[in-house]
């Protein structure tokens, strides 16, 4: 390709909606979203946090923050040590059933989200081939992130960094 963005490995991190146990958005506010899931079985995804006498825009929006890490890919990178994160940036960490754990701290420069990921499989779960693969899966996250930052796009950079009044509906006026 003619551009940089075409030379390089654009992925970051695939875990779908479907293997998310927990995800839990929180903001340098300290509020937060949590969304889960009883079992891979069941159907709805719950999110915890919604307002008493407020509801969802829609019913999707617990699967739609869920899938937060689907597909994941960047926009730009730079070296992390070019970026300064906040002492209580955003972050989003998301949980599979399995027990992979991947962690993004994110902030936002001129209205781009830039985010930092790591991976631990501390709670991996399984026969010992399957936690080996998780802890390899973890280590090659963490590797292959450590060190730098990216720059995610709009849509992904707006989904990890999402606050409860983005998937509430507007309140009923008295």
């Amino acid at each position: 390709g003619a551009e940089p963005n075409d030379w390089m490995v654009r992925d970051i991190v695939n875990l779908e909606a479907e293997d998310i146990a927990r995800a839990v958005l929180r903001q340098p506010s300290g509020a937060e979203i949590a969304v889960t899931r009883a079992d891979k079985k069941a159907k709805d995804y719950v999110v915890a946090g919604i307002p008493e006498g407020r509801k969802l825009k829609d019913s999707s929006e617990g699967k739609n923050l869920a899938g937060g890490l689907w597909r994941l890919t960047f926009e730009d990178v730079k070296p992390a040590k070019d970026l300064t994160f906040r002492d209580t940036p955003h972050t989003a960490v998301y949980q599979t059933f399995d027990g992979l754990e991947v962690r993004v701290e994110m902030t936002m420069v001129d209205k781009v989200v830039w985010g930092r990921f790591t991976a631990s499989a501390d709670n991996a779960k399984g026969d010992d081939k399957a936690i080996e693969a998780l802890k390899k899966k973890a280590t090659e996250i963490t590797e292959r992130a450590k060190g730098w930052v990216y720059e995610l796009s709009a849509g992904e950079g707006e989904k990890l960094t999402t606050k409860i009044e983005d998937i509430l509906e507007k309140p009923k006026e008295s």
